[in-house]
């Protein structure tokens, strides 16, 4: 007998009773029972001691095909499976109510395999709470799954196939600590966001909608005759009727053995076993994944996302982060990407990286740890966080667009679909081919009800909404090539090229070390900062992220040229904005030396002095400077009302400063006094 994996949704009597008494007194006429009463509770307790005592695994075996695969199905699936999914390779059972039923009397003519187990009372039909929602099954009562051994006599996977343990949303992959490396800082405190204050969504999904309605069951009979089959010795027992004859479903694909991924030979040529001319399932899928030639060109594996999030971090801390400055913020970002930026932004609040406070989202004393681990320790935690983040990647795809707020899907449920199917090794594979194997194996990895028809998704080329089962690939296929090239390429998991075979990727030890857990190798070197005479902090790609975000907090970004290093300019007001920190001029000094390792250049140590005595000296700044003819002029714009609040700084009796932004405005109010202006671009 079969252990229960997992218990079955309902024992046969619990089965029974969702039936109406029609139905009940079919089942038992087909079990040779009289069950001509009107109390269904004695009818629903004979027939559940009659079923309950039958040889399940000679009813299936003496089957008819199409009736034996479905129950393969569900065996092979712990006694129960989504209704779409089960319907979708072997039918749906039309519900009907009393009057119809009596009318069409579908069990004389069932339509598929599901109809035929149905009306024999081997199939039931329920709702249940899963993980992912309420979902409707198909499925065996606890006293019929529980008479079939563990293999069921259904087809079993093969062990060969790359499987990756489900990264549960609660299941956080172990990080242990490392040798502590905490340096010197300042004095001052880093001005962090509090703690208590309410972070906010970045995107929040609306609630799912489930539809309860089932059909009606009948409540009336209808006498049938039966011939016997078989032979006595042999004859199981199930009915006497004859075997039904119905419209054969399609071929289950969800129980085809996993592939073995065919190697390659020292030429790249891919070996298959042609032994057996025979095309079987089985062949079709082991043929279906396989690797391909490396691009002659493999692209380097991406490690930036560290260097763009440590950004984020350092413009979190500088100005705030929010709608209005996600321009500003790129200037600093390696790989401007609005989809990867809105991730990291993401990423960063749900490891607590950042906080939502009056002035936008602002850095916390929970990066300072992640700022000093090493790079690859870094990254294994972006990746930790991205697998169970709550940024939904469907809703992120170029391709589609997705509408309504009555359903919802679930990411983590998609990411660790894809992390199953992704081959546990190096060699490069086709994009499209790991498509097509997961269509044929797992085609529901992000629908646990198997339903392809209540999501609202639009494409975005032709604008027609796209459903059901025939359109997968333009929106599961979509979903797996972004999440290949998207998020698992940005953390540096997957590398994707494209070749003259197609778009393909490769898994990179990263990904291989991350799944195994095994524990993150550490810098080989740190680059030390670069102060250079013209008041420059260079630092480069591979330096101490927390050294960069520390001389980020005294000096002044600029825009990036180069995604290897980064700069940023010692000035006055960054000097001011450390020393209200409580960062002293003496820290400022004693920092740039320690994280340089040399002594400042002269000319940089004295203008720091300068300044802590005497403030700011000097400054360069962009304007639009206004000329004019007569003095009597500038003496006018400086006193009408309409012009005077534009005028800046004067350069003398003829000329004066004017903001940039204030240039048109200016230039507007002085044509209303009567005055054109030769304006130079």
């Amino acid at each position: 007998m079969r252990p229960l994996e997992k218990e079955p949704m309902r024992t046969l009597k619990q089965a029974l009773a969702d039936h109406e008494l029609i139905v009940l007194r079919v089942i038992g006429e087909w079990w040779e029972l009289d069950l001509t009463g009107s109390d269904k509770t004695s009818s629903v307790n004979e027939l559940a001691i009659t079923l309950e005592n039958l040889n399940m695994t000679m009813e299936r075996d003496h089957s008819p095909p199409e009736e034996a695969d479905a129950l393969n199905a569900l065996i092979a699936n712990n006694g129960r499976m989504p209704v779409a999914i089960f319907a979708r390779d072997h039918g749906d059972v039309r519900m009907m109510g009393p009057g119809k039923l009596e009318r069409e009397e579908p069990w004389f003519d069932p339509q598929n395999a599901a109809e035929a187990l149905w009306y024999r009372g081997m199939l039931y039909r329920g709702f249940d709470d899963t993980a992912e929602g309420l979902i409707e099954f198909y499925y065996l009562p606890s006293e019929l799954y529980a008479q079939f051994d563990e293999s069921g006599g259904a087809p079993e996977p093969s062990d060969s196939a790359p499987i990756v343990e489900e990264l549960a949303e609660d299941d956080e992959i172990e990080v242990e600590d490392e040798e502590d490396q905490e340096e010197e800082s300042f004095s001052g405190e880093l001005e962090y966001a509090d703690e208590d204050e309410h972070t906010p969504e970045f995107e929040e999904d609306p609630p799912p909608e489930f539809d309860e309605s089932g059909g009606e069951a009948a409540k009336a009979q209808k006498q049938r005759s039966y011939e016997p089959i078989g032979t006595e010795e042999d004859e199981p027992t199930f009915g006497k009727g004859p075997l039904p004859d119905y419209p054969k479903p399609k071929a289950a694909i969800r129980n085809i053995p996993e592939p073995e991924y065919v190697p390659l030979d020292n030429q790249g040529v891919e070996q298959i076993d042609d032994s057996d001319s025979a095309d079987t399932p089985q062949k079709q899928s082991a043929k279906i994944l396989t690797a391909v030639e490396p691009p002659k060109s493999v692209p380097k594996e991406r490690v930036d996302t560290v260097d763009d999030l440590t950004s984020i971090l350092i413009m979190a801390q500088k100005i705030g982060l929010d709608k209005e400055t996600s321009a500003e913020l790129d200037k600093y970002l390696v790989d401007k990407d609005p989809e990867r930026r809105s991730l990291l932004i993401n990423l960063a609040l749900e490891m607590e990286m950042v906080k939502q406070t009056p002035n936008g989202l602002r850095t916390t004393r929970t990066a300072v740890n992640w700022l000093q681990q090493s790079r690859e320790r870094q990254l294994r935690e972006i990746a930790d966080a991205w697998s169970r983040s709550m940024w939904n990647e469907l809703r992120h795809t170029p391709e589609i667009q997705c509408e309504g707020e009555n359903w919802e899907n679930d990411p983590i449920l998609a990411r660790n679909g894809l992390l199953e199917a992704i081959p546990r090794n190096i060699k490069w594979f086709k994009i499209h081919d790991l498509v097509q194997n997961m269509k044929l194996k797992m085609p529901d990895f992000q629908r646990p009800d198997g339903n392809f028809d209540t999501w609202y998704i639009r494409d975005k080329a032709t604008q027609q909404y796209i459903s059901g089962f025939d359109n997968w690939e333009l929106v599961e296929g979509r979903l797996i090539a972004f999440l290949l090239k998207g998020p698992l390429t940005w953390l540096g998991l997957i590398i994707t090229a494209e070749t003259p075979q197609g778009p393909c990727f490769s898994a990179t030890d990263r990904l291989l070390e991350w799944v195994s857990e095994s524990e993150p190798p550490k810098d080989k070197t740190r680059q030390p900062l670069t102060i250079q005479s013209e008041g420059l902090i260079k630092v480069t790609n591979n330096a101490d992220r927390y050294h960069r975000f520390q001389a980020a907090r005294i000096s002044d970004p600029i825009p990036i040229t180069s995604e290897n290093t980064f700069f940023y300019r010692l000035t006055p007001n960054a000097l001011s904005s450390a020393q209200k920190q409580g960062i002293t001029p003496d820290r400022v000094q004693q920092f740039l030396e320690t994280a340089s390792g040399k002594a400042l250049p002269a000319g940089v140590k004295r203008a720091i002095n300068r300044w802590s005595e005497n403030g700011i000296e000097g400054r360069l700044e962009t304007v639009a400077v206004l000329r004019v003819r007569d003095a009597e002029i500038m003496q006018t714009l400086r006193t009408n009302p309409k012009t005077r609040d534009f005028i800046g700084e004067s350069l003398g009796n003829l000329a004066a400063t004017v903001k940039l932004e204030h240039r048109d405005a200016l230039h507007a109010a002085v044509v209303q006094l009567g005055l054109l202006l030769d304006v130079e671009m």
